[in-house]
């Protein structure tokens, strides 16, 4: 039962990023639904499940809308991973982690686009690693995650470092 709702929840995200969160877009910036998910999935199944997710989530975006397989699907299962091995060790009933652990895996997956683009030559080295669209894209990622938070955590215990 806990594989079919993931999997149907990951293809409404799928679905989600692909027709309607695609088309909205706040100064050129435009929301990532799945980075949100592998976050609330990874607190509340674990660092095995969230990694998984990350794995799938990040596969089938690579298919649908990037010319290179690998990158993605490398970061969606390393945040996965860090967000369920770590998210097990701080208090369930706070919000702050939530916060903390939305903040840090969008600035990574931020400076590692930009670090790309300058590697690839698209981008020159200048002081534009942060800038507005981090904002933004931190707006969008710590809204969504705790509308998915709150969703998806209705009625459920997530697990903590000691079991219970």
């Amino acid at each position: 039962m806990k594989k079919r709702k993931l999997v149907l929840i990951l293809l409404i995200g799928m679905v989600l990023q692909s027709t309607i969160i695609s088309r909205i877009e706040i100064f050129g910036v435009h929301a990532n639904v799945i980075l949100p998910l592998i976050i609330v999935i990874s607190l509340f199944e674990g660092s095995y499940i969230g990694g998984v997710f990350g794995v799938c989530s990040g596969m089938i975006e690579e298919i649908l809308f990037s010319p290179i397989i690998g990158l993605r699907v490398l970061y969606y299962f390393s945040m996965g991973y860090f967000v369920g091995e770590y998210g097990k060790r701080v208090n369930s009933r706070s919000m702050k982690p939530i916060l903390y652990f939305s903040v840090i895996t969008t600035c990574i997956g931020h400076l590692g686009v930009r670090l790309l683009l300058i590697y690839m030559e698209r981008e020159g080295i200048g002081f534009n690693l942060f800038d507005l669209t981090l904002g933004i894209e931190l707006l969008w990622n710590i809204g969504l995650t705790f509308l998915f938070f709150y969703l998806y955590g209705r009625g459920r215990k997530r697990k903590n470092y000691y079991g219970f």
